[in-house]
């Protein structure tokens, strides 16, 4: 090893022949080591004015005390004892003179290590004496630019120096020439070194502190003793300290020199160095033992020590019982021995043995990691260097970023500070410590791990092959099995759980707060009940590999909070059934993203959420692009694959289905009683069950963009009530499809809601087909069934139907439960197929013709509006109530009629544009139906009630039916059959063929544009605007506005002018002729006629026959011709003229300043109404000749004027007062 300064010093020099220097060595030389000796003055940078300059080479190892002698220095020929000596020059080795210093060292003259420095004074150069009085001193580090004297007295002032004061008596003998070489060795005794020898001690509580140099030892015997040493104490014989018994402390401070060992002794010592090369045994009891830097050899002995080696390569052995080593610096060796004992390497490359009983290796002070294997029985890292373990149980980790892999034994492992990794295997203890640690099991062994990660975000990794058991452990957040197949418990303590590829968990795991578990492609988790949800948070599964469960997938407790989100990815598998167990809290959510594969077989539902939902919980369902979920039960009575629970949401982009080819089983999604469901089956996604694919019996809503089957059901089939809280939404945007499998109950409904629905189609849906019976009843497979609702079918959508295109009902062909509105711009058809695989007789009762396409039953008000670019293929029928029909569109009967209002008072609306095929029939009640601009022929069957009918162009048929009907026939060749009633017919251009049946029946001839030909015989009408119309049973012909001329037939003609100054032509026959507003020419012609001019001033002369005449309002003029006629002029100053026979005039209140041209007092009769006068006698007195004429002045504004006539020749009889 190095020499260092104080590792020799000088005891003596001779002047003589011999001419020599003795030095003791105070620290061992080992063999090899070369100390160089100069006389030279050294100023810092180099040596000058040497007379003397050797090296010295140590032959062998030399321990410390021994004292080295170096000879014959001017003979050219040195000698040493213990060494050799090679001479710079010979001639500058003679020291026979004055010694001002003499410096020892190792290395270059350039870059010296001084290790010693010996100086004179008072010497007598010319006869080689010491003075009376002189000293010479030896010390260390060297001086530098002193002189020998102040050298000497520099020397002679410092507490360790080596001083010996020469007289003429002593040992060094004066030959009168020099110091005698054969004294040399005698100079200063190796136990003479220093100021004195170790005091003597008892077994008292002893006390020392030395400075100096003690030779031969010290030996303190019994008692708690005290040793402070900064000097030097050098073994002679045994041990250079020996404490004894007791509870002693050493304290060797700095400077401090120990030539031999040191025995601690019994009791419970402690011992502080600071430096030096110590061989120490501790002895007996719970010694504390810390040395400084130096090469030190510690033996603990019994009791439970602490022994710190410091600085060096230490050798520290603790003995018996749990001892406590520290190698620090330095490539130590540390023996722990028999019991619990705690080696502590420190840097550099250590040994640590362990011994008997359970030990460990301690890392607590590292900083830059450390990795220690105990199989491998190394540890190595950047501060604690390369170190071999043996015996070693357990390890404590540093602060750094350790590894710790334990053995076969059984380890306890701690991390400490840093983000650790410890492996540990059955039986051991893993102790992370603050962190972020990971803690590694391998399978194998019976014995259960202990583990507790500490603080920080500590992770148990699972390794290995076969089986492995995990017991419950302590603060670890994260649980990730690498490999191997394991039973874990108490999963709830995690907040991560990850299963690798090829590894799996065969126990449930428990998920609450805000965990994270990922089953990673090739994992697995499997168990009765493979997941618990616990709630509490925000928790998240991920799932890329399998998780099976044979009872159920998920469970959940009772009152759970917050959410989970499971998320099963692309290529993962669940098996078995996702049936959360126990209402959750009001607000809590399970939301199922799925794109793998999710199913289970016969024995349950694939999900279900109605235990989870009782408290306001729900669950929602997201199978995306890819992904399946799907029951892969083959039996028919296999469960429903989902059912969502209250307000559950189904949104689906992949596919969800019964096992394929699987019919009459559960049905897809059942809602069952819940209601606020949803299920949004977006683009690409398909719907497919066994039965039927949506169902329940409360309101959802459903939206479709893909495609949903119901392989013998329906796509959406619902047995919800009436209310408008139960109400069904369905929006499809892509295909939906009720099939039949033709089993004993097959009804092919695409969508069959019992109660009220809002349905709106863009895409296509589709009622396939129909077998059996169903509670007992036909099965008719509908494209719609609902109980009432709103239907939109946009353009391009189709409704269609096996049976029927749209029936509503209340589920069982009686009453709905709601009115019904219909828009379709799409195409609505129904192949009016009737049931199938029933008895003849059931058969029956179901036939479809007349209501293929839309089947309305029941007293509603519904409404049917068909957009201009609406198909209706196959009857309509309305039902009861008052319902609107609009039409722009076609629709085209199948077998039976194209429109059946059925009863009720109805409204048809055909548009421009419209295309009906088929009969319309009304139905009983006040019907109206109006065509605009329509085309076609249409036939019209208007059904008992007062209705309306307007037809448009074409050729129509109309029959009104028993009512009072008021028929527009319009343009074509129309056959009209009003029916029983007073109706009213309108003629238009075209030659109709009319019968206005039973009742008193009006013909308008309204549209007449020139003058009008009636022969009521022969039952005629005929002009411009009106055509020539056969009629019979027409008992009134009226005009219109216009100035018409209307000559009558021979028969009872009823003629009505109307508006406009009209010219109507009795004829022969009993005539009813109306002027109605206009100044019109009413001429009844033969037979007992009824003319009556209406408003305006008209002219009314009855012709032959007993006439019934009132000129009504206007200044008319009435002549009754022949015959008995009653004649009356109304308001206005009316001419009247009686004619031959015998008339009766007639005078009313406000009658007007009337003249009458004829009276004849011999027949005729004036009539006057007795609020104007009340007998002859008053009469006469308002009598007066005027002229030829007698004027009657009633009142101011009343008069009648008797024209050549006298007043001599009235008498009472000509008068009536009524």
């Amino acid at each position: 090893m190095a020499l260092a300064p104080g590792s020799i010093t000088f005891v003596g020099y001779s002047a003589d022949s011999d001419d020599g220097v003795a030095f003791v060595v105070l620290e061992p030389v080992l063999a090899g080591s070369v100390i160089n000796f100069t006389n030279g003055s050294w100023d810092g940078l180099e040596f000058g004015g040497a007379t003397a300059s050797w090296a010295w080479t140590a032959n062998a190892d030399i321990a410390a005390g021994t004292r080295v002698t170096m000879s014959s220095l001017p003979s050219g020929e040195a000698t040493s004892n213990l060494g050799t000596i090679e001479q710079q020059d010979e001639s500058v080795s003679d020291i026979t003179g004055s010694i001002k210093g003499l410096r020892a060292y190792t290395g270059s003259s350039t870059s010296p290590v001084f290790l010693a420095e010996l100086s004179n004074d008072f010497i007598n150069p010319s006869i080689g004496i010491h003075d009376a009085g002189s000293t010479f001193a030896a010390y260390e580090p060297p001086s530098v630019n002193m002189d020998s004297e102040t050298a000497a007295d520099t020397l002679r002032s410092r507490v360790h120096a080596n001083v010996v004061a020469p007289t003429g008596s002593d040992e060094h003998a004066q030959d009168g020439s020099a110091p005698a070489g054969d004294d040399l060795a005698a100079q200063v005794p190796a136990d003479d070194i220093g100021d004195n020898a170790a005091p003597a001690f008892s077994d008292a509580d002893d006390y020392l502190n030395n400075s100096e140099i003690l030779v031969g030892g010290v030996a303190m015997l019994g008692g708690n003793d005290t040793l402070i040493n900064s000097g030097a104490i050098v073994a002679t014989d045994g041990a250079a300290i020996d404490m004894g018994a007791g509870n002693d402390t050493v304290t060797l401070e700095e400077g401090s020199n120990v030539y031999g060992k040191i025995l601690l002794g019994t009791g419970d010592d402690v011992l502080t160095a600071v430096d030096g090369d110590l061989d120490i045994d501790a002895g007996a009891g719970n010694d504390t033992v810390t040395t400084g830097s130096g090469d030190d050899l510690v033996k603990g002995g019994a009791g439970d020590d602490v022994i710190d080696g410091g600085e060096g390569d230490d050798a520290l052995q603790g003995g018996d019982d749990n001892d406590r080593l520290i190698g620090r610096a330095g490539d130590d060796i540390l023996i722990g021995d028999a019991g619990n004992d705690v080696l502590v390497g420190g840097e550099d490359n250590d040994t640590l043995i362990g011994g008997a009983g359970t030990d460990t290796a301690d890392y607590s002070d590292d900083t830059a990691g450390v990795t220690v294997d105990l199989q491998s029985g190394i540890a190595t890292g950047d501060e604690a260097g390369r170190d071999t373990l043996n015996g070693i149980e357990n390890v404590i980790g540093g602060m750094g970023d350790d590894v710790l892999i334990g053995d076969a034994q059984v380890n306890t492992l701690t991390g400490g500070e840093g983000n650790d990794r410890i492996v540990v295997g059955a039986g051991d203890t893993a102790n992370g410590g603050e962190g972020d640690d990971t803690i590694e099991v391998s399978t194998g062994g019976t014995t259960a791990v202990n583990a507790d990660g500490g603080e920080g975000d500590d992770t148990i990794k699972l390794l290995g092959t076969g089986t492995g058991s995990l017991g419950a452990v302590a603060h670890v957040e994260n649980l990730l099995v690498a490999s191997g197949n394991w039973t874990v418990a108490a999963t709830g303590d995690y907040e991560t759980i990850t299963v690798k590829n090829g590894a799996a968990i065969t126990s449930g795991i428990i998920v609450d707060n805000d965990d994270h578990v990922s089953i990673e492609a090739g994992g697995k988790l499997t168990a009765a009940t493979a997941v618990t949800w616990q709630g509490g948070g925000d928790a998240i599964i991920d799932n890329a590999g399998t998780i099976e469960g044979t009872t159920r997938v998920l469970a959940n407790t009772a009152g759970a909070t917050g959410s989970l989100a499971f998320n099963n990815l692309a290529g993962g598998v669940i098996r078995g059934p996702i049936t959360p167990n126990a209402n959750a809290a009001a607000g809590a959510v399970i939301t199922l993203n799925n794109s793998g594969t999710i199913e289970a077989g016969d024995s349950g539902r694939v999900i279900d959420f109605r235990s989870f939902d009782g408290n306001g919980a729900h669950g929602v369902i997201n199978n995306l692009a890819g992904g399946i979920i799907r029951n892969a039960g083959t039996s028919t009575d296999s469960a429903d694959v989902i059912r969502p629970g209250e307000n559950g949401v189904v949104n689906n982009w992949g596919l969800i289905t019964a096992a394929t080819g699987l019919v009459g089983g559960g049905d897809l999604i059942d809602f069952q009683g819940d209601a606020g469901g949803k299920v949004n089956n977006y683009a690409g996604g398909t719907l497919e069950g066994a039965k039927h694919a949506v169902t329940g019996e409360k309101a959802v809503t459903v939206y479709n963009e893909g495609t949903m089957i119901g392989r013998n059901g329906s796509a959406v089939n619902i047995d919800n009530s009436g209310l408008e809280a139960d109400r069904v939404t369905v929006t499809n945007k892509g295909t939906m499809e009720g099939r039949s499998a033709e089993l004993a109950d097959s009804d092919g409904d695409a969508i069959d809601v019992d109660g009220l629905a809002t349905i709106t189609n863009y895409g296509a849906i589709r009622g396939l087909g129909h077998q059996g019976y169903h509670d007992g009843e036909p099965n008719i497979s509908e494209g719609i069934a609902i109980g009432g609702g709103t239907i939109v079918n946009n353009a391009g959508a189709e409704i269609y139907g096996y049976g029927r295109g749209i029936q509503v009902d209340n589920s069982g062909n009686a009453n709905a439960l709601g009115k019904t509105l219909i828009v379709n711009d799409g195409t609505i058809r129904g192949d009016g197929h009737g049931p199938e695989g029933v008895l003849p007789a059931d058969a029956a009762h179901f036939d479809l013709r007349g209501n293929e396409a839309i089947n309305l039953v029941g007293t509603y008000d519904d409404e049917i509006i068909n957009g201009s670019a609406g198909r209706i293929l196959g009857g309509l029928a309305m039902g009861g109530g008052n319902d609107v029909l609009s039409n722009s569109g076609t629709i085209k009967a199948m077998g039976g009629s194209a429109i059946d209002m059925g009863a009720g008072d109805d409204v048809v609306n055909l548009y421009i544009g419209s295309n009906v095929e088929g009969t319309i029939l009304l139905g009983d009640g006040n019907d109206r139906i109006t065509m605009n601009d329509y085309l076609g022929a249409v036939t019209v069957d208007a059904g008992n009630g007062n209705d309306d009918i307007t037809t448009s162009f074409g050729d129509d048929v109309i029959h009104a039916g028993a009512g009072n009907d008021h028929i527009f026939a319009s343009s074509g060749n129309d056959t009209i059959d009003a029916g029983a009633g007073d109706d009213t017919i309108l003629a238009d251009e075209g030659n109709d063929t009319i019968d206005g049946g039973d009742g008193f029946d009006t013909l308008f001839l309204a549209r007449a544009t020139g003058p009008i030909y009636v022969d009521f015989a022969a039952g005629h009408v005929s002009g411009a605007g009106i055509g020539f119309d056969t009629f019979t049973n027409i008992e009134n012909l009226m005009f219109g506005d216009g100035n018409d001329t209307v000559t009558g037939g021979n028969g009872d003609d009823s003629l009505d002018g109307a508006g406009g100054n009209d010219t109507l032509t009795g004829g022969a026959g009993d005539d009813t002729l109306a002027g109605s507003a206009g100044f019109d020419t009413l001429n009844g012609g033969s037979g007992d006629d009824s003319l009556d001019g209406g408003a305006d001033d008209d002219v009314l002369s009855g012709g032959s026959g007993d006439d019934h005449l009132l000129g009504g309002l206007g200044n008319d003029s009435v002549s009754g011709g022949s015959g008995d006629d009653h004649i009356e002029g109304g308001a206005g100053n009316d001419v009247l003229t009686g004619g031959s026979g015998d008339d009766n005039f007639v005078f009313a209140a406000g009658f007007g300043n009337d003249t009458i041209t004829d009276f004849a007092g011999n027949g005729d009769v004036i009539e006057f109404a007795a609020a104007l006068v009340h007998d002859f006698t008053a009469l006469m007195a308002t009598a007066a000749q005027v002229g030829d004429d007698v004027v009657l002045s009633i009142d101011g504004n009343t008069s009648l004027t008797l024209e050549h006539t006298q007043l001599g020749s009235l008498a009472a009889d000509d008068f009536r007062f009524a």
